[in-house]
């Protein structure tokens, strides 16, 4: 498998996500201070989706700060890890498998919709997803 068709793989992103934590990739954004640019362009009021959430670091975030969000990711492993991995902090976010080029959500149902380091993976292009996501924003 050549390097570029491995963003697409559940085992490498599983073997990925799995050398790190929740924890390390908020504190990650901290350190760049992506932050206060996420909070700027987020929606306060409606449904928000993470997108291709890893390991929920916006979710956590901005579930926290009292707006209406959920993560979706294409694997399996991750949406249990993410479940139990909650509990440990007494959240209670929805957390669902599937893919961003078919996403589980009706057409303008969603607010917002976050997605970082994703798009990049499609060797067919973006387009795809993009659409997926211009479907279900109002």
């Amino acid at each position: 498998m050549d390097n570029y068709n491995k963003g697409q793989d559940q085992t490498v992103w599983t073997n990925k996500w799995g050398q790190l934590t929740s924890e390390s990739e908020i504190q990650m954004w901290d350190y760049f201070g992506l932050r206060p640019w996420i909070l700027k362009f987020t929606p306060r009021h409606g449904k928000v989706i993470e997108a291709g959430c890893g390991l929920g670091r916006f979710v956590f975030y901005l579930g926290k700060l009292g707006i209406e969000i959920e993560g979706l990711d294409f694997s399996d492993d991750l949406i249990s890890y993410l479940k139990n991995w909650q509990k440990k902090y007494n959240y209670n976010y929805r957390f669902v498998c599937g893919n961003v080029k078919e996403l589980p959500y009706d057409n303008s149902t969603i607010s917002g919709y976050l997605s970082f380091g994703v798009l990049e993976h499609f060797e067919e292009g973006p387009l795809k997803p993009l659409m997926e996501a211009a479907r279900v924003l109002r």
